[in-house]
């Protein structure tokens, strides 16, 4: 495993729509490893594998039972993000445009005097 103080990097196996089944962590990979216009993103993933539903008909019963909990986790994560958040989000941003409104009336005003 890698020290707590550097950075760790990751080649993932994930399904289409983004949600990461396994993870493989490993050393940085040397530029000569990166493949053309492949990069490390922000969270230390240089390489991703797309895999679909079939990819796991070999796997053991353990194994499809963390991919399954790792899907359901994904989800909930989504559901909860849509269902807390993006309502704040949504009044925060109404809440700004009544601000931009009023700035532009006043500016009007001052442009005026």
């Amino acid at each position: 495993m890698a020290k707590r103080d550097k950075k760790t990097y990751f080649t993932v196996f994930a399904l289409r729509d983004g949600t990461i089944t396994t993870v493989l962590e490993s050393r940085k990979p040397r530029q000569d490893q990166l493949r053309r216009g492949q990069r490390i993103d922000e969270d230390g993933v240089y390489q991703e594998h797309t895999t679909d539903a079939r990819t796991y008909e070999n796997h053991t019963d353990a194994q499809r039972i963390q991919k399954h909990i790792t899907i359901a986790g994904a989800i909930n994560t989504r559901r909860a993000i849509r269902n807390l958040l993006l309502p704040k989000l949504k009044e925060i941003s109404e809440q700004l445009f009544a601000v931009q409104e009023r700035l532009d009336a006043i500016d009007k005003r001052v442009r005026r005097d």
